[in-house]
């Protein structure tokens, strides 16, 4: 039985879109909010990873 070179990893990731449709009142545009966190646990410290991120973007429909 062979042992993996590294120990255990946990990953842990989270995120959410919200989007808004006609905001004040436009016709055929959205606008929307994309978030997120990513978290990485190694029993190797300098491996730990942790990461937030948040985007936003108008969409236009034709």
């Amino acid at each position: 039985m062979s042992v993996p070179p590294f120990p255990d990893t946990t990953i842990t990731n989270l995120f959410g879109v919200y989007t808004y449709e006609q905001p004040f009142g436009w016709e055929d545009v959205s606008a929307s909010v994309i978030g997120g966190v990513s978290n990485e646990d190694s029993d190797i410290n300098f491996h730990d990873v942790k990461s937030t991120y948040i985007s936003t973007g108008v969409n236009y429909y034709f």
